[in-house]
């Protein structure tokens, strides 16, 4: 067995993480599956996971991300880094991977949604920091890694 590092008084495991990685998950078919009820999302519309992992692209680098985040966010910069963001389909199954140096509130739903649209063809790629109004629902989301 191995001793772990101590951990510095000044830790903080929101604010001391260096990176996390979310992943939004999509049931995508005209009915649900009851097995995944619980961790996905249910778009009955079929989604292009093409267009949505080529729209995801431009969202890859540091950019200021206020168009995915609330009106007035409560911390000093809007500018995040996204070091990678991919869109896979598995079958019925599409997930929205995301890693980046920070989160704003809201921002990997409103990405997922935003994405989702991209996928529905209601929304061209190009718009993506202009029309960010979609927020994907909370059921989808989860935390998948968290480096420090």
């Amino acid at each position: 067995m191995t001793r772990a590092e101590p951990v510095a008084d000044d830790f903080h495991a929101r604010f001391s993480a260096k990176a996390k990685t979310y992943e939004y998950r999509i049931w995508n078919d005209e009915v649900a599956d009851v097995f995944a009820a619980e961790t996905h999302a249910h778009v009955t519309r079929y989604l292009d996971a093409n267009a949505m992992d080529a729209a995801a692209r431009a969202l890859v680098g540091t950019h200021d991300f206020a168009p995915f985040t609330v009106a007035d966010p409560e911390v000093a910069s809007t500018t995040r880094t996204i070091e990678s963001l991919q869109v896979v389909r598995d079958a019925q199954r599409i997930r929205i991977t995301v890693t980046a140096d920070g989160f704003l509130r809201y921002m990997v739903r409103r990405i997922a949604g935003s994405l989702i649209e991209v996928g529905r063809g209601r929304l061209d790629a190009a718009a993506l920091f202009d029309d960010a109004r979609w927020t994907a629902p909370a059921r989808g989301l989860v935390l998948i890694d968290v480096r420090y």
